[in-house]
């Protein structure tokens, strides 16, 4: 979360917001430049009520800074991820888990024409997967090949 302040915030505006930043339970950093400063707050800011921050005297303007995904990233979860199906299929270990297509109804002849060594875990990855266009899109795009 960041807070900056007015050109013109005095130490005691400025230290009224640190405190409360520290109340919320953050962690504060402050930079203070020629003009102004900004206070960076660091920690879990999810339940933290921006509006509240935007009242105090003299904050110029409040940001909430956050990571989209991150609950999926690396940096959250080092270990990675295993998601087991009750067949036995594995996505996230260390083979490579290939799925494909919008619903699994519109692919039946592509499965039918793959090898048949594959279709086994094919099968048990797709069996389960949506059949409604009421799934919304995913922000991520793969440009460049054509499917």
């Amino acid at each position: 979360m960041i807070v900056a302040m007015q050109e013109r915030a005095t130490e005691e505006q400025i230290d009224a917001v640190i405190d409360a930043m520290v109340d919320a339970g953050l962690n504060v950093h402050r930079t203070t430049g020629a003009t102004q400063s900004i206070l960076a707050g660091v920690g879990p800011t999810s339940n933290v009520d921006l509006a509240k921050f935007e009242l105090f005297e003299g904050v110029l303007y409040v940001l909430r800074i956050t990571a989209p995904y991150k609950l999926a990233g690396r940096a959250f979860r080092p270990e990675g991820t295993v998601v087991e199906f009750a067949n036995g299929v594995k996505i996230g270990g260390e083979q490579v888990a290939v799925m494909a297509g919008h619903a699994p109804s519109r692919a039946a002849s592509r499965f039918l024409r793959s090898p048949p060594a594959s279709r086994p875990r094919a099968r048990a990855s797709c069996a389960g997967a949506p059949s409604s266009r009421a799934v919304p899109p995913t922000p991520f795009r793969v440009w460049g090949f054509r499917g």
